[in-house]
């Protein structure tokens, strides 16, 4: 129960831990000058300013924009999806093909009344299980480089490693106790079986006979 009306670091961990795959946010790429906060709000969520604030409606906008170029699109309704592409054709700088909007993992750290939420860019590894790894836990994050990272950068970015191994654990134990109960439940009836036949062993035989 809480106890003071403000405590920010445990209602933003706890919101952090409520996101599946990792708390994020997402920013317009540098070279796509052209979207805007205006033209978000125009273009991709033009329903939500009539029922949220501005602020509000720009991190609404900013998601689904970067949803509508993603892998994962077909979850944008067809309409929607249609008028963000088009719109977004006119004013298009970037390549084609190209995200104009890129997921960054946030990491929560903090204490108490004292809160930071740092943007992390993971670095290029040479681990293959290890980039599909981040893939897997939903982060879509663009690497970098080692070199030319501070010492902060590259903390940050060892710490979502870990986030993401602890989550690939938490996964692993799962598995691991349902392989158990599974297990369990093949030895019990194993073990009926036997006790059948060490009761009528001679009328066992004669029905696999």
């Amino acid at each position: 129960m809480y106890d003071d009306v403000e405590l920010p670091f445990p209602d933003a961990k706890v919101a952090s831990l409520l996101c599946v795959g990792g708390p994020c946010s997402y920013r317009v790429k540098e070279g796509a000058n052209n979207v805007n906060d205006n033209w978000i709000r125009t273009h991709v969520v033009p329903e939500t300013t009539i029922v949220y604030d501005a602020e509000l409606s720009l991190i609404l906008g900013k998601a689904i924009l970067w949803l509508s170029f993603s892998e994962l699109n077909a979850r944008v309704p067809v309409n929607i999806r249609n008028r963000i592409h088009q719109q977004y054709g006119m004013i298009r700088q970037l390549d084609d093909g190209v995200n104009p909007v890129e997921k960054c993992l946030l990491l929560v750290t903090g204490f108490d009344a004292v809160v930071q939420i740092n943007e992390v860019r993971v670095p290029a590894v040479d681990n293959v299980g290890q980039q599909q790894a981040v893939a897997a836990a939903g982060n879509d994050l663009e690497t970098q480089n080692i070199e030319g990272m501070s010492s902060r950068q590259i903390m940050l970015g060892m710490l979502a490693q870990i986030t993401v191994l602890q989550r690939g654990i938490v996964n692993l134990n799962r598995e691991h106790e349902n392989d158990r109960a599974t297990l369990s439940r093949q030895i019990r009836v194993l073990n009926q079986n036997i006790r059948r036949v060490a009761i009528n062993p001679i009328r066992w035989l004669n029905q696999q006979q």
